[in-house]
């Protein structure tokens, strides 16, 4: 079955894969500056018209090489980027990948306008959020509540069981859970989910067609879940994705629970965000001392430590999930003698 994409969603593609120099913030301002994309048909010389009026409009605005590349495109030129685009996203529908666009209403509004934390961008700066998903599986997910729970590839035994634990409870709630694909505590919460026939949000640090572990993302797909990169199809895993991967996961989940991580662990991006979109953040504790002094909790030990998220274990879910219900705020704590789990 084809998969469709809007007509709004079309025109970013063109945008931003085709004009020279012109990225995600810059395509934003365009938008807020009052460009008109149409919505049900498409007029590729209605869209050239605009923006061909930008660099006279907002003259000092924009530098020179955007406005350069406007005022020295051409409609032919903007009618083969858009034929590219057309090719681009049809060659995407024949795989029965959809794409989810900015402007298009079933996008979260929890993933727009969220400053960039991955690049370590200064000031920080929308421009990272992509302007599309593509997906496959059920998009309506996005609406649902949701509980990212991430952790390390390498936990130990008590956090295959706490990734375990967690995924029972958070999914008996109603919540949708938001994983990696990923060995480890990734894995657990996925299987784990799909196991008890509850659904699963995963997004992918590579294109749909790149992903290693394909039947773990078939299953999830299968079982109604939903799988989201915003690469292209083909597109090789690189460092930096796994690092937006986690930004996506926390930016868009209701709450998120680190289960373990190393002090310098990819889970630790899924803590700065949920700080920086001050939503609740779960940092899992451990009674044994050997998981204490294990290297894949020592990120654990220090968001804790400096303050960052509420402790969560065994003895406290009840109280969580209850709290969850009321947007609370987050509890101090004393890291040596409140270890629930």
């Amino acid at each position: 079955m084809r998969t469709p994409y809007s007509i709004p969603t079309f025109y970013l593609h063109a945008m931003q894969l085709k004009l020279d120099g012109i990225g995600i913030a810059t395509i934003l301002e365009f938008l807020e500056d009052g460009l008109e994309l149409p919505k049900h048909e498409r007029d590729d010389e209605y869209v050239f018209r605009q923006l061909k009026a930008i660099p006279r409009r907002w003259r000092r605005k924009y530098n020179v090489r955007v406005r350069n590349t406007l005022e020295t495109l051409t409609l032919q030129d903007w009618e083969d980027y858009c034929q590219y685009a057309e090719d681009f996203l049809e060659r995407i529908a024949n795989e029965e990948i959809g794409v989810i666009g900015y402007l298009d209403e079933c996008f979260p509004q929890s993933l727009k306008n969220v400053p960039t934390i991955v690049l370590k961008v200064e000031p920080p700066s929308r421009g990272r959020m992509p302007l599309w998903f593509y997906y496959q599986g059920d998009p309506s997910l996005l609406k649902t509540r949701s509980i990212a729970i991430v952790g390390t590839e390498t936990p130990t035994y008590a956090g295959f069981k706490a990734a375990e634990f967690f995924t029972d409870r958070f999914t008996k709630a109603g919540f949708a859970v938001v994983a990696d694909i990923a060995s480890g505590c990734g894995e657990t919460v996925i299987r784990t989910a799909l196991v008890k026939d509850q659904r699963v949000i995963a997004f992918l640090p590579c294109g749909h067609l790149m992903v290693e572990n394909e039947e773990l993302a078939t299953e999830i797909i299968l079982n109604n879940g939903l799988v989201l990169s915003e690469y292209p199809m083909d597109r090789e895993l690189k460092a930096l994705f796994l690092k937006a991967r986690g930004y996506h996961a926390s930016a868009l989940a209701d709450a998120t629970v680190i289960v373990q991580t190393e002090a310098d662990g990819l889970a630790m991006f899924n803590a700065q965000t949920a700080e920086l979109t001050e939503k609740p953040l779960y940092v899992t504790g451990y009674r044994k001392a050997s998981d204490q002094n294990a290297t894949v909790t020592q990120g654990n030990r220090k968001l804790l430590e400096a303050g960052y998220g509420s402790i969560i274990g065994v003895s406290n879910i009840d109280s969580v999930l209850l709290s969850l219900e009321d947007q609370p705020k987050r509890q101090a704590f004393d890291y040596e003698e409140d270890i629930p789990f």
